[in-house]
């Protein structure tokens, strides 16, 4: 949806997130990969992915309703 060039914050563990994550879709997919192939856990799970389109979905019912 958009780049992550720029973005600055941490984690709830205090880690700072990096400025720059180069091809971060793209190591994502290989991880979905791997993980299916090797029966192991992804990188992130299908619930976050759910969290976001809730969030998006709220969103959008707020700007309907006002």
């Amino acid at each position: 949806m958009q780049s992550y060039h720029g973005v600055k914050g941490k984690t709830s563990d205090g880690k700072m997130l990096e400025e720059y994550i180069p091809n971060q879709q793209a190591r994502q997919m290989d991880n979905d990969a791997l993980a299916i192939m090797n029966k192991t856990e992804v990188l992130v799970p299908g619930i976050e992915g759910l969290k976001d389109i809730r969030i998006v979905n709220a969103i959008r019912e707020a700007a309907a309703t006002g």
